[in-house]
This record gives structure tokens, C-alpha cells and sequence, in this order.
């Protein structure tokens, strides 16, 4: 899977993606200083889905509309790497279907799963 790692997501996760045999373009290494816009724009055009710990994706998404590729939000508690790398091993297992072009929310106990809805165009 082609994924961009925003500068939030740690090296060890990076790393892991990187084993686990996805294709990973981490902000840190090459695009330091991108805006949160820049990072999502880079990620449509790549056709990348974004992993983020961010909620202001949330808002370009759902607010402004902004289209993109996909987003994954890890909304942990407490930063655990085995917890991590556990939910993201079993999303990508289980759901990795379901990732292009959704907002997914992952947490402790779940993924939850939402569709940008865009705006029809008029006749």
C-alpha cells in the first residue's frame, strides 16, 4: 500500500510500515516543512493514503471539502508501539479494502469508517 507518513508518526512506525512491505513517503525525510495542506495535496497526488495522528485533517475533509486519497487518524490514548503496530497490522489485514478514499479513525478497540461526502455539482 502507498501510504504518507505525516512528521507526527514516529520513525519505529515508519520503519515497521516499511518491513511490513508498504511504500511508505515519510514528511520528515523529504517535506519538513509542508503545511497540513501540502501534505494532503501531496498524498492525493501520489494517490497515497495519509497516516496521521493530526485532527485538523478532519476539518480539510469534512469542512472544507478537500479531496483526497485517504486518511487514517490514530486516536490513541497512550503512545504503546506494540498497541500501534498492532491496530495498524490488523487494519491493513482486515479492512485494506475499505482504506482508499475514506477517513478512517482508528482507537484501542476500533476503526470507524467515514465517507467524504461531496457536493453534487449543479446542472
Amino acid at each position: 500500500m502507498k501510504i504518507v507518513a505525516d512528521e507526527n508518526i514516529s520513525r519505529t512506525v515508519v520503519v515497521w510500515l516499511r518491513k511490513e512491505g508498504h511504500d511508505v513517503a515519510w514528511i520528515t525525510e523529504k517535506h519538513g516543512q509542508y503545511t497540513d495542506e501540502q501534505v494532503l495535496r501531496l498524498a492525493r497526488k501520489e494517490q497515497r493514503i495519509l497516516l496521521t495522528h493530526d485532527k485538523d485533517f478532519g476539518d480539510w475533509i469534512f469542512r472544507r471539502r478537500a479531496p483526497h486519497a485517504g486518511v487514517i487518524l490514530l486516536r490513541f490514548q497512550r503512545y504503546e508501539k506494540g498497541l500501534y503496530l498492532a491496530a495498524l497490522g490488523k487494519l491493513f489485514c482486515e479492512h485494506s479494502d475499505r482504506l482508499r478514499n475514506n477517513f478512517v479513525i482508528i482507537s484501542e478497540n476500533s476503526f470507524r469508517f467515514r465517507k467524504q461526502i461531496l457536493p453534487t455539482p449543479a446542472p
